[in-house]
């Protein structure tokens, strides 16, 4: 009988670490694309893909790196937040919410 020891959450972050961001970047781009097809409802306007750009922020590990590269905004009175926060902007496909470019 096998056994298996499911990794915990500093054993996951350590490997993201040393993968680096390169192959999550070439997976992005190799599968984020437009879903919607001529029927997909919303996915078109006049013969033309519709498409938003919204933004977001996204709390990311609390590490010095991080805090360096991306800062921590201002909550409240000076105050600055908890996390260091990344900044994304996306274009995304109206009618089914696919992302399809990201920065």
């Amino acid at each position: 009988e096998e056994s298996y020891r499911v990794p915990g959450k500093s054993a996951i972050f350590q490997a993201r670490s040393r993968l680096g961001s390169a192959p999550m970047k070439a997976l992005f781009e190799r599968v984020a694309v437009p879903l919607g097809r001529e029927s997909t409802p919303g996915v078109w306007l006049a013969g033309r893909r519709l498409v938003a750009v919204d933004g977001t922020c996204l709390d990311v590990a609390d590490t010095p790196v991080n805090d360096e590269y991306f800062g921590r905004p201002g909550v409240n009175k000076g105050e600055r937040a908890a996390f260091p926060m990344a900044r994304v902007v996306a274009l995304a496909e109206c009618g089914t919410h696919a992302i399809f470019a990201a920065a």
